[in-house]
Parts: C-alpha cells; sequence; structure tokens
C-alpha cells in the first residue's frame, strides 16, 4: 500500500459498511463532505455466521483500501468500520451504545482494532444503538437494536440540512428499520422487521420457488400494490404468498416476474400495514423518508403515503443513500477528535 504523506493523508477517510452479503468500503473527502468513490465487495457477515473464515472480511477490506488508495494517490490510515462489521459475526463485536445516541455518545464507545490484514493503521469500529425495553407488560420485546443504520440517518439527516424537529426514517432492506431521532439530533428509538430476509427466504425455500423468476424484479408496477394492498388487509401474508402458486395452478397470472412482483408488493404492503400502527410512525407528525434500494424504496413510500394520508413521504435518492453511512461516520469521528479514539 501507499505510504501516507502528511496532511494529504489526512484529507481523506475510509469507511468500511458491512452487511449481510456485501461489503462497501467508501473514500470520503473530509473538508469537502462527499464520498468520492466506493468498492464493493461480495463478503458479508453472512458467510461468517456459515462457518467462512472471518479473515475473508480483512482481507475484503485490504482489497478495499488498496483499490482506493489508487484513486486517493496516497496512503490511508484514517478507516472507520460501521454496520454488521462491528457483531459478532463482523471483524470484531463492540457492545452496543445505550439509546439516546448521537455522534458524542456513538464516540465514546466506539473501539480500536489492530488489522491482521492492513500494514499500519488501525480500524474505528463505530457500534450500534440498544433501545432498552419499555415499561410496559410486553418488556423486551418492545427492546430494539441497530448496527449502521444509526450512521445511515446521521448522514441522512445532516444531507437534509437538520431539519428540526427531525423526520422520521425508513430503511427496508435485508431487515426493514425504522429510526426516530430526538430534537439533540440522537438515535432515540427504532423498531425493525424481517420483512427483506421473509420476502428472500419464502421465494427461495419454499413451494412458490417454482412459481417464481430465477430473481425477484427490480422493478415493481404500482398497480401491483395496489392490486395485493386489499388482498394483504383482509387474508394477510400468509394467505396472499399462498395466491402465488394459486396464480400459477389456475392460470390467472402466465408470467413469473409478475408472479415475483405480487409476492415482493405483498411482503411490502404487510410490513407497511403493521408499521404505520407502530408507536414511531404513528405518534409522531412530521415527515417520513425512506432510504433503500429499489423497487423497496418506491413501493415502501407508497405503501406508507396509503397508510398514513396526511403524512408527508418522501424518498432519498440514490447518491444521499451510497453517501449516508459513510457521513454519519464521519460526523461520529469528528466528535472523536482528542477523545481516546
Amino acid at each position: 500500500m501507499f505510504e501516507p504523506t502528511g496532511t494529504e493523508s489526512n484529507r481523506w477517510l475510509v469507511v468500511a459498511n458491512g452487511g449481510t452479503t456485501n461489503l462497501r468500503v467508501h473514500l470520503v473527502d473530509r473538508a469537502a463532505r462527499t464520498v468520492v468513490a466506493t468498492v464493493r465487495r461480495p463478503v458479508g457477515v453472512a458467510d461468517v455466521a456459515r462457518g467462512t473464515a472471518r479473515e475473508a472480511l480483512w482481507e475484503a477490506l485490504r482489497q478495499g483500501v488498496i483499490e482506493l488508495e489508487g484513486v486517493a494517490q496516497t496512503g490511508l490510515s484514517h478507516i472507520v468500520a460501521v454496520g454488521m462489521l462491528t457483531s459478532e459475526v463482523g471483524l470484531a463485536k463492540v457492545p452496543h451504545a445505550a439509546a439516546p445516541a448521537g455522534p458524542h455518545e456513538l464516540s465514546q464507545a466506539a473501539q480500536r482494532l489492530k488489522s491482521p490484514s492492513l500494514d499500519g493503521p488501525t480500524v474505528v469500529l463505530i457500534p450500534g444503538v440498544m433501545v432498552a425495553a419499555g415499561s410496559g407488560s410486553a418488556g423486551w420485546t418492545e427492546s430494539d437494536m441497530m448496527r449502521g443504520e444509526e450512521c445511515e440517518t446521521l448522514g441522512a439527516w445532516q444531507m437534509l440540512g437538520r431539519p428540526s424537529p427531525p423526520p422520521v426514517f425508513v430503511w427496508p432492506g435485508s431487515h426493514t428499520k425504522v429510526v426516530a431521532l430526538d430534537a439533540a439530533g440522537r438515535v432515540s428509538d427504532s423498531y425493525t422487521t424481517l420483512a427483506g430476509e421473509l420476502l428472500q427466504a419464502v421465494a427461495r425455500h419454499t413451494l412458490i420457488r417454482a412459481s417464481l423468476p430465477p430473481e425477484l424484479p427490480e422493478q415493481v408496477d404500482l398497480e401491483v400494490l395496489r392490486q395485493v394492498e386489499p388482498i394483504i388487509a383482509q387474508h394477510g401474508l400468509a394467505r396472499t404468498g399462498f395466491l402465488v402458486r394459486l396464480a400459477q395452478v389456475l392460470g390467472q397470472e402466465d408470467d413469473p416476474t409478475r408472479r415475483g412482483a405480487f409476492w415482493t408488493a405483498a411482503v411490502v404492503a404487510d410490513d407497511a400495514l403493521y408499521l404505520a400502527r407502530q408507536g414511531i410512525l404513528s405518534a409522531s407528525v412530521g415527515p417520513i423518508w425512506i432510504g433503500g434500494r429499489e423497487p423497496l424504496r418506491t413501493l415502501y413510500a407508497e405503501a406508507l403515503r396509503h397508510q398514513l394520508p396526511s403524512r408527508p413521504v418522501h424518498t432519498l435518492s440514490d447518491e444521499q443513500i451510497d453517501s449516508a453511512a459513510a457521513l454519519g461516520a464521519l460526523e461520529v469521528l469528528e466528535q472523536a477528535a482528542g477523545s481516546r479514539i
């Protein structure tokens, strides 16, 4: 790797954001507060969970840093890891910070780790956030937690100009996350579902697999969502899932891509139905911002507009979504200036 060259190396920050199946390594221009390059590697924490060596994550990070050094034309010695990389199936486990947690609290809970694959620099691991159980009879079922969405939320809020009061953010993905910020810009509450994993698990490991295309569609017409919403409201997700197979057997829908769109829309409609009833969304009155990838981003926005017709619902852009976690990590690192990390 390049050797760091004084002040030029301080210009850059590397932010590694690890998820279930992919690692994204971002190069951030600290002064301009922009992401100038991103490297992706098809290695995720699911590989570690399945027993694949953790060294594969470290090696993917090393390769990403080397590639970004070619962009920066200097050594990169400031490296931060967020998301599932700080979990027990990531690079190393860092205990969650307790909500409410903003950049200051996250910086205090972050830890340094010497990399077994990077020659020289240590990696700062930013923890996730744990929302403690409420005092109600549900007990622990009122708790929640996140890793990565705290940085995405802080970064997105910054890019939106830090509106006050802060909006609620919804992050569809393997897990759907609803995240609230308090007036001080700290993560104060969250709510998580397994919607994304459920979408894929049923599509790949149940009988309706034979009724679906090899890959679920990347675009879903909103008319399909409109079609499926009353079915979900009346029958629920389990029955609606069976209708995918029934449509094929009865010849009601000959196109497997259309059936895939129906199943995708069904999962989103079901998830949005209950998200809208949950306290974070039902008790607030401000705008909602939706992140995530397509088609989930647009589908969740439309489904929540249907469930919460009086609420403004907006979608973040691809650029905002791609930059959010890295810029949130930069916020945390700036809070750490002069501290032990």
